[in-house]
């Protein structure tokens, strides 16, 4: 059984079905903005689901000041490689391009248990009352 109560083919098929929830967290979280993100980590939920193994301080650390500070970082200096046509910047390119073909191929061969574990998730992360209420506000 999982954090929101699901079992069946997700907690099978799942090694860690914690880590695919906290990703869930992290990607409704990271679209929030900067003042509700600072409430969020301040919160009692954010404690609650700490202390309960559903997301880790490495988690949290992801969405502060510094974390976006360093995304910017990393854009900038893409763009600037981009402008210069820096052949690092090249073999980034066609390394994203396999990466693509790579995640392409693993969507299509995991697809069924993926769309299972999605829907299973989805509709267990909807149905919790953790913190869904404060996406919701």
């Amino acid at each position: 059984m999982n954090i929101f109560g699901a079992t069946g083919s997700m907690t099978n098929d799942l090694k860690n079905p914690n880590e695919l929830t906290e990703s869930y967290i992290y990607d409704e979280l990271s679209r929030l903005p900067d003042e509700r993100k600072k409430e969020f980590l301040e919160s009692q939920e954010a404690v609650a689901l700490e202390e309960g193994g559903i997301i880790s301080r490495k988690t949290l650390v992801r969405l502060s000041k510094e974390d976006d500070l360093s995304r910017r970082l990393k854009m900038a200096a893409l763009q600037l490689a981009k402008d210069s046509d820096d052949i690092l910047f090249t073999q980034l390119t066609k390394n994203r391009i396999k990466e693509r073909e790579l995640l392409e191929k693993i969507t299509a061969k995991y697809s069924m248990k993926a769309t299972q574990a999605a829907k299973l998730g989805q509709k267990a992360y909807l149905k919790q009352k953790l913190p869904v209420a404060f996406f919701r506000k």
